[in-house]
């Protein structure tokens, strides 16, 4: 009767080790697919960069890897090995969740604005709302602050940390998209002026 229990304990765990695998494989290969999907309807990429902790790359699933990769290493001199198939089943997801995150998280110059999060609803804002910007050094690289209005006319802050690599090139086209368009701007308002005065 003892033998028979655990043997019921052992399939039950085994099946819901798997049922487990199977969500956590699901769910990260359809978080990769709608990232891929949203990115795919970006027009207009003037610049784009990684912004992952670890050289560029998501540090969240990585180090769920080497966690997985401990467990499954210790589990082997203890007796009490995860099945390697199991093991390689959260490698995978854990690939497709890093692949998610890293291009979920890439920051995006475009002609239109700037996307610093594909998963965010404030992870992105247009040209014609920026009133003002400045950048300012911070670990591993600069931070770009921009000032700009939402829908509704509140000011409001949009950071983007840019890697040292990445500085001179993002600056750059930030200066010249800004640049146009302050020009645009100024001329309009002369012209007001101008029409105004006659």
């Amino acid at each position: 009767g003892e033998d028979n229990a655990m043997r019921l304990d052992a399939e039950v765990l085994g099946f819901l080790q798997v049922v487990v695998l199977y969500g956590f494989i699901g769910v990260t290969s359809l978080f990769l697919m709608l990232t891929v999907i949203h990115r795919q309807r970006i027009e207009g990429v003037i610049l784009e960069f990684p912004t992952g902790r670890l050289v560029g790359f998501p540090l969240r699933p990585i180090l769920f890897v080497v966690v997985l990769t401990v467990l499954f290493v210790a589990g082997i001199f203890r007796d009490f090995a995860m099945s390697p198939v199991v093991w390689i089943g959260y490698v995978v997801g854990a690939l497709f969740w890093g692949s998610a995150t890293f291009v979920s998280t890439s920051v995006l110059v475009t002609e239109y604005g700037l996307v610093k999060s594909l998963t965010s609803r404030r992870g992105s804002i247009s040209w014609g709302q920026v009133e003002d910007c400045f950048m300012r050094k911070s670990p591993g690289g600069h931070r770009f602050v921009f000032f700009y209005r939402d829908d509704e006319g509140r000011r409001r802050r949009f950071e983007v940390h840019v890697p040292q690599v990445y500085v001179e090139e993002f600056g750059e086209a930030v200066d010249d998209i800004l640049d146009r368009r302050f020009r645009v701007r100024r001329r309009a308002s002369a012209g007001r002026r101008e029409f105004e005065d006659h």
